[in-house]
């Protein structure tokens, strides 16, 4: 059971890196077009690798209802949780350190 929830949590950490990294990157560009289909492909690439794992909720939202409906149990909600905070804090740290723009977000220190 536990080898299962770190394959939970690893899938929903890079997944909602991804999912998150994406839409972070995709608001704060002035040259971006199609933002729409950008942050969908991201969306449709994270469930194809890791929706077989762990469901790709790759929102608290989504894993709360999840957990609500009976489709999955309180330690894995917890887990998943923990993991897409995780993933957005990494995917913020990411852009904030590779980009430039990352200097006029919100300093989370």
């Amino acid at each position: 059971m536990k080898n299962k929830l770190a394959l939970n949590f690893l899938a929903e950490l890079i997944g909602t890196f991804i999912f998150l990294g994406t839409i972070i990157t995709v608001i704060n560009s002035t040259e971006s077009t199609m933002n729409f289909l950008k942050i969908g492909l991201a969306l449709i690439v994270s469930i194809s690798f890791f929706g077989g794992v762990s469901g790709g909720a790759f929102n608290p939202a989504v894993s709360l209802l999840l957990y609500i409906n009976d489709k999955i149990s309180i330690q894995v909600m917890a887990v998943q949780i923990i993991a897409q905070i995780c993933g957005c804090l990494l995917a913020v740290l990411v852009f904030r350190n590779i980009t430039s723009k990352g200097e006029n977000m919100i300093n989370i220190h």
